[in-house]
């Protein structure tokens, strides 16, 4: 059952609806759209080979095609192209999947000219996306064990396919490598790595936590964890009245055991991605 519900997170994607910005294009318009849906458990970076291709006749310049350097924009604001996907979804729209709201395609808008690099991270090629995915796999696994050392340890070939899983978004290849770096139980696990966003500041907390209760030992639910860790948005243990975690798009029970949703939810950095959302 568990591996069915993590092959279910993984396997969500958003429907996307993209379009050139009209100052990059030779048309003047953003006439022409791309549809895609895009892996939650993914970067939007590993979208962009495909994307140009389709944009390249349309574009004002035909070698921008080679260029990494894009950028993608929601409502006036840049996509953090080091965010996985669902996380900006669900950060940047604050929907409430609770609520069971139709899902319309995201429109984005593809940009390359005026790189709002005061913004977001350079792109200068997508080996960058690679550096940087690396980094927070190191980060992740030395919060899980107070050392980088399983990472560090991996063979050239692990490492290699473990970054060809994320390009390609294989499952089976990524867990069976990313499972040589995680603790076999819950147990095991010293702090789970963990980042909230709290969409009404665009403030981003990391914010690791224990699986186990310090003082008794006993599972940790996560309404407990989000009292501990955010008191002033979850006054309560048992309830939301102020806030709620999303992650993966859904809202996770406050009852539910932190330990388990790390072996199912987490993101392909390692990390567990939570949207505070507010309640309305």
């Amino acid at each position: 059952m568990a591996c069915e519900i993590r092959e279910l997170l993984w396997n969500g994607t958003i429907p996307c609806t993209i379009t050139l910005y009209p100052n990059d294009s030779n048309q003047m318009t953003n006439t022409y759209e791309y549809h895609v849906l895009a892996p939650r458990n993914s970067y939007f970076p590993t979208l962009y080979p495909e994307l140009l291709s389709y944009f390249k006749p349309y574009l004002l310049v035909p070698e921008w095609s080679h260029r990494s350097d894009w950028w993608l924009e929601f409502e006036g604001v840049p996509l953090r192209w080091n965010w996985p996907v669902g996380v900006l979804y669900d950060t940047m729209t604050g929907i409430d999947p609770s609520k069971g709201n139709k899902r319309s395609p995201w429109k984005l808008i593809l940009r390359y000219r005026s790189y709002p690099d005061d913004y977001l991270l350079a792109l200068p090629t997508l080996e960058t996306l690679k550096t940087h995915w690396m980094n927070q796999i190191k980060e992740s696994c030395y919060v899980q064990h107070g050392t980088a050392k399983p990472v560090m340890v991996l063979s050239k070939n692990d490492s290699s396919d473990l970054w060809s899983s994320v390009e390609t978004h294989d499952f089976k290849q990524f867990w069976s490598i990313f499972m040589k770096i995680a603790p076999k139980t819950v147990d095991k696990l010293k702090h789970v790595p963990s980042r909230f966003y709290i969409t009404v500041s665009d403030k981003v907390i990391d914010l690791p936590f224990s699986p186990l209760n310090p003082s008794s030992e006993e599972p940790q639910t996560l309404g407990s964890v989000l009292h501990e860790l955010l008191p002033d948005l979850f006054p309560s243990s048992k309830n939301y009245i102020l806030a709620k975690p999303v992650l993966h798009g859904i809202v996770i029970p406050s009852n539910t055991l932190v330990g388990e949703i790390y072996f199912d939810a987490v993101y392909v950095d390692g990390f567990l991605h939570f949207a505070i959302i507010p309640v309305v």
